[in-house]
């Protein structure tokens, strides 16, 4: 049973998607005033702009993110004129006004992302003086007049303005509540200094989130366009972990995957003929024996053992394998029937989301990032609605080169009993591709390039002599470009600039170039053995984790940016996004934020206050658990004067107020100026 589908699904599938961008963009017919969701009045001219998903805040849409197919799960942006303009996750339509919203609830540390509560806010302090009506303001587009000039005023923002895209909206927005009016052209951006911090680097945000679903997961993997972490739990739960900085979770995918039931209702150990018209299964051919007489093994389902998330964030790349054990029988092309191998089908197998919860991992509130989503019993085993497939007995994994349109196969060769090589599948429609790269020892470590033009191939350390020296393999035609000659390489990854850098077995890293000649160009001791390596999307940035340290290190410099001790030294995976470090343990994940830590200082305070840097004061010797400031910790605990002394207006008072340990606050009340007001919340720890 072949579980391909024709072209019309494909195209049916691309309509609706084209269709969906349509509507979020309001393309369609209007009415004057406020207009409803979807519909697109000819005076926004801002709505000829395209709408992506701005998954990472960076106030860009990048190439990547411009793949994923539902934007509205996400942050979302336009860029119109020189304006950028943004909506939350779940707005239909992107507005100026959606972007004062937005903003308000990204920056307000007492909205705490809270829509209702961020309108009610801008209201109050904006709405009620220049005549707009906050209320209805996600869903509709607001006054013709006034939203044509907050659009001059959000363009402003960003050419007078000195900092990041959001921070410079949030910027415009205290100067439109501080002069009660959405007309900044006679206002100063530029020469009034703005009160929102912006700090790259110089801070770390550090945190931990518990998602016990990851105890057992059997597969993890990062999806590179949205930054969004998926995993397979024990039980064939797909979950996913929004690593986007928000305040509370957010509704996503839980669904129990099912098992594949191909209508194969036997496999022949070692025939080579599989795939084939042979309806002979009563001979007595040695290669349909086992060793026991040419017995068949009846498989009734097989079970999910990988999934590696599509950039499109809708469908995802699934391998399948026996739930009870067979020879796998050797084959080099994908065949025509079978259950084994690697498919094609919707992320999730499930239209029935509502009740299952997704994770968020959280910088703002306390360790955790909300309700933890219920266990749910997988479903009984059906038949993946896949796409597309490639049924062979023989894949062990899967890696993806979404951005070069294929998947990089480990297969077991049919060349050699136990060996393994390389295979190319194309992403689109899983073809395989007669090229092939083989292996020179099982099990090796293998890293795509940052850009996944080429394939790292490490086997650990073995002598020159073995033949068995860990190679850069170009990812097109997988051919061998150089072997990499040292003899105590632990592990490596190809980083920006034409540059490898190496983990070696004697705790230091090494830069060399991505070249023939290897020539070394710089290095960095560590303090003790190496254990996991990371790169960002771009190559610029790595990771790199010891027993007890995170080290977040600049490629292009050739220096450490971070050197932080970990929360937790159990680390499974390793992920490096464009402003964040994320460990994957067992138990859930460790989180380091080193970039666009941004808002005013009461914001940026309530992010810094947590488990971890009240453990490291109280190991300081000088923790005293009466009121105090946040810049007075953070100097006693190696942070540098001129970033804690931006925080000494910070209050904090802890509770309970008779505790004597750090392990005893059960949460702090955070008080200060918040645009002329004094203010005071509680952040449970």
């Amino acid at each position: 049973m072949s579980l391909k589908v024709g072209n019309s699904f494909l195209m049916c599938k691309l309509s609706l998607a084209v269709c969906g961008a349509l509507m979020v963009t309001g393309c369609g017919g209007g009415s004057d005033g406020e207009s409803p969701v979807g519909s697109v009045p000819s005076s926004y001219t801002f709505q000829s702009s395209l709408v992506c998903a701005d998954a990472d805040l960076n106030g860009v849409c990048s190439d990547l993110e411009k793949r994923i197919a539902n934007v509205s799960m996400h942050a979302q942006l336009r860029q119109y004129d020189g304006a950028v303009l943004t909506a939350p996750p779940g707005f239909e339509l992107v507005s100026p006004f959606t972007t004062l919203i937005h903003s308000e609830m990204m920056f307000n540390p007492t909205v705490s992302n809270d829509l209702a509560q961020a309108k009610a806010s801008l209201q109050r302090k904006l709405g009620d003086h220049v005549g707009v009506n906050f209320s209805s303001l996600d869903t509709a587009y607001g006054p013709k007049d006034k939203s044509n000039v907050l659009l001059k005023s959000l363009k402003k923002a960003q050419t007078d303005g000195k900092q990041r895209a959001y921070t410079n909206i949030a910027h415009a927005l205290d100067l439109m509540i501080e002069h009660q009016t959405l007309d900044l052209s006679d206002v100063d951006v530029s020469g009034i200094a703005s009160r929102h911090l912006q700090i790259d680097s110089d801070l770390v945000v550090s945190g931990s989130q518990a998602v016990p679903q990851l105890s057992g997961a059997k597969s993890v993997a990062l999806n590179r366009a949205s930054g969004q972490i998926v995993f397979l739990t024990a039980d064939d739960m797909v979950m996913q972990i929004d690593s986007a900085v928000r305040n509370k979770s957010v509704t996503l995918i839980g669904d129990a995957e099912p098992e594949v039931n191909s209508g194969l209702t036997s496999i022949r150990s070692h025939d080579d003929h599989y795939g084939h018209d042979d309806d002979d299964d009563d001979d007595d051919d040695d290669d349909h024996g086992s060793g026991s007489g040419g017995g068949e093994v009846e498989v009734k389902s097989n079970e999910i053992v990988q999934l590696v998330p599509a950039l499109d964030g809708v469908q995802a790349y699934k391998v399948y394998k026996p739930t009870a054990y067979v020879s796998p029988t050797a084959s080099d092309v994908c065949n025509d029937q079978g259950s084994n191998g690697v498919f094609l089908a919707r992320l999730s197998s499930s239209s029935n989301n509502a009740e299952k919860k997704a994770f968020a991992i959280d910088t703002y509130s306390s360790r955790s990032g909300g309700e933890l989503p219920p266990v749910i019993k997988p479903t009984p085993a059906v038949d993946p609605s896949a796409n597309q497939s490639c049924m062979n007995d023989n894949f062990a994994s899967v890696l993806p080169l979404l951005q070069s349109g294929s998947l990089l196969a480990v297969k077991g060769s049919s060349s050699s009993v136990g060996s393994q090589e390389l295979k190319l599948l194309s992403a689109d429609t899983l073809a395989m591709k007669s090229l092939r790269h083989s292996l020179k020892a099982s099990s090796p470590q293998i890293f795509p390039s940052y850009d996944e033009s080429e394939v790292l191939v490490i086997y650990g350390n073995h002598p020159l002599s073995s033949n068995v020296a860990s190679e850069v393999v170009n990812a097109a035609n997988l051919s061998t470009k150089m072997t990499i000659d040292k003899i105590n390489l632990k592990t490596a990854n190809i980083v920006a600039q034409q540059q490898i850098l190496l983990g070696l077995e004697d705790n230091k890293l090494e830069w060399i170039s991505n070249s023939a000649q290897q020539k070394e160009l710089g290095g960095l001791t560590v303090d003790g053995a190496i254990r996991h390596m990371a790169t960002s999307a771009d190559g610029i940035v790595s990771a790199i984790t010891t027993e007890n340290s995170l080290y977040i290190v600049d490629n292009m410099k050739r220096s450490v940016l971070v050197h932080q001790t970990l929360i937790s030294s159990a680390i499974n995976f390793l992920y490096v996004l464009e402003d964040k470090v994320i460990a994957v343990t067992s138990s859930g994940v460790d989180y380091y934020q080193f970039r666009n830590i941004s808002g005013p200082a009461l914001k940026v305070g309530s992010q810094l206050v947590t488990k971890e840097l009240l453990k490291k004061w109280e190991d300081s010797g000088n923790s005293s658990w009466n009121s105090t400031n946040l810049g007075y910790i953070l100097s006693q605990t190696g942070t540098e004067s001129s970033i804690s002394d931006k925080f000494k207006n910070v209050n904090l008072s802890f509770s309970p107020s008779n505790a004597t340990t750090s392990s005893g606050i059960t949460g702090v009340n955070v008080s200060g100026l918040e645009r002329g007001e004094w203010l005071t919340f509680y952040k449970a720890l």
